[in-house]
């Protein structure tokens, strides 16, 4: 506490090259009243709260003691004070040093390439792959690693085949399962999970959109309570039609995965990578009633 107060003097002292005295002198009186205030109430203030267990970050535009105190478990990222400018700019609203993510869906065109830029992060990622560790009706065998895993990416899905089981109700058993057996840590566990614009717009015509569409959007009624649990932190990618093994696209899966990540980065935890708009639209029904 007294290395930050003086760090804080120095910075104010260096602003006397270009400030007059009296604008310097406030600084300082100001600063040193908040470090004897801080001093006198033991190191309790606005950002600082005794926590057992941190609830999930709501994102917005104020730091709050929640938010704050992912800095001292991970000191090189969320160093924003009062605003998250800071964090949302450069990009240090998350950690994924030696962090485990478990991921599924690694092999297609999106997770491929999200598997490359975590790992590049310093994420330690395994793979869970259909077939072989899990299937629709068997899900136990996740428990070890899940029980393991900071971080749930889900990334499978499937357009036709089996689209309920692979769109909605794999993710729906698997993140509770997560939960159910991960256990109970300073920060909440966190959950990715891929969902779709088709969420929002309708099937243009299209039948063999239907059972697709319809399952995404059984699923968006489950993430909606997700997203508002306050012991997990889950995100929700919502992507534009992007080239892949299900079909062509305006965008490449490498520039979805770069821009999902670039947010994910700054804190969102809506991640709309759009080049319809559909995605920012459906954003406001994803938060209300569907």
């Amino acid at each position: 506490m007294l290395v930050e107060y003086m760090f804080h003097i120095s910075g104010i002292l260096v602003c006397a090259l270009f400030l007059n005295f009296l604008s310097i002198l406030l600084a300082m009186l100001l600063e040193t009243i908040v470090f004897i205030s801080v001093c006198f109430s033991r190191g309790i203030d606005l950002h600082h709260r005794p926590y057992e267990r941190l609830p999930s970050y709501r994102s917005g535009l104020w730091v709050s003691a929640a938010y704050h105190a992912l800095h001292h478990i991970h000191p090189t990222g969320y160093f924003s004070s009062y605003i998250t400018l800071f964090d949302r700019i450069f990009g240090t609203a998350h950690h994924f040093y030696k962090k485990n993510i478990t991921m599924t869906g690694a092999s297609g065109a999106l997770g491929s390439h999200m598997k490359r830029l975590l790992e590049k992060e310093g994420a330690i990622v395994t793979t869970l792959k259909y077939g072989i560790d899990y299937d629709y009706h068997h899900y136990d065998g996740l428990k070890k690693c899940l029980s393991e895993t900071d971080i749930l990416f889900l990334c499978h899905g499937s357009k036709y085949e089996d689209a309920q089981q692979a769109n909605c109700d794999s993710f729906v058993k698997i993140i509770e399962l997560f939960k159910a057996v991960k256990p109970r840590q300073l920060a909440p566990a966190e959950i990715w999970a891929v969902g779709s614009e088709i969420e929002c717009h309708p099937c243009f015509g299209i039948k063999k959109l239907k059972v697709y569409a319809a399952s995404k959007r059984n699923y968006a009624r489950y993430a909606r309570q997700f997203y508002r649990d306050r012991d997990i932190q889950y995100r929700h990618l919502v992507h534009s039609a992007f080239t892949s093994r299900m079909g062509p696209g305006l965008m490449s899966a490498n520039f979805a995965a770069k821009m999902s990540l670039f947010m994910i980065k700054r804190g969102f935890r809506y991640i709309p990578v759009t080049y319809t708009g559909f995605a920012w639209l459906n954003y406001f029904r994803f938060i209300a009633n569907f």
